[in-house]
């Protein structure tokens, strides 16, 4: 009952359905047969379920089937309207497996401003040759100081820009004012990067803010600061001066 007949090889149209099924079974092996029978008559079909299905799913079988027949496109990947986090995953990893950064730039900085945790990390870290908004960056980190993983991402794709966001936060009383508990992490990460890779002109900034009254805070930038200047290329005599 859960496993009928699959269509023959040569009928690529019920394949193409078959990426509907519910069951898993019939959907991937539907989804095999058809990159097996590279029959160009499916692409059709296949774009047709990727721009009319209401399925996450099964638009996501048909377009990693497009894909392993060679005829993933970025008009199709374009084509897709479903705000799915799973969908947009595969979605992302598409774009970056088959070279298509520069095509699907406006695609990829939509999901980085997105408040989709999974796609906003991967749109981050698979694609570093496009670079995201610090002021979004920076909102974000304030609304989600507690997402290591969106760091992460945005610290291995575009570190250049994390000075100048941390300047941004250290500024924003709002943010300062969220229980330490949260945001002492997200700081002491950022500072220790601003100290491992920053500008001489970037860690003066940040060590200009140091010279308020002390703030919790202050603590959380020393300590970074502490771990990243010594894999710094800069002299710590001179910044310390």
């Amino acid at each position: 009952e859960g496993k009928p007949a699959i269509p023959l090889l040569g009928d690529s149209l019920s394949l193409v359905k078959l990426l509907e099924h519910p069951n898993a079974w019939q959907r991937t092996t539907a989804q095999r047969r058809l990159i097996e029978n590279e029959d160009a008559n499916s692409v059709a079909a296949l774009t047709d379920l990727i721009q009319n299905s209401t399925s996450s799913i099964a638009i996501t079988h048909a377009m990693r089937t497009l894909q392993g027949l060679g005829a993933l496109t970025p008009e199709i990947l374009r084509s897709i309207n479903l705000n799915d986090p799973g969908l947009l995953e595969n979605q992302l990893l598409a774009v970056s497996e088959l070279g298509l950064e520069s095509s699907m730039a406006n695609f990829i900085t939509t999901v980085q401003r997105s408040d989709l945790k999974r796609p906003r990390f991967l749109a981050h870290a698979l694609f570093p040759n496009t670079p995201p908004d610090p002021d979004t960056v920076t909102r974000q980190l304030s609304e989600n100081p507690e997402d290591t993983w969106f760091r992460k991402g945005i610290f291995s794709a575009s570190p250049e820009i994390i000075p100048g966001v941390l300047s941004s936060l250290l500024g924003d009383s709002d943010f300062l004012n969220t229980n330490p508990d949260i945001t002492s992490e997200a700081l002491a990460d950022m500072a220790r990067l601003t100290a491992a890779a920053g500008s001489h002109h970037e860690l003066r900034e940040v060590s200009l803010k140091l010279e308020e009254d002390p703030q919790w805070w202050h603590f959380s930038i020393v300590s970074g600061f502490s771990k990243g200047l010594p894999r710094s290329q800069h002299k710590v005599k001179p910044l310390a001066s």
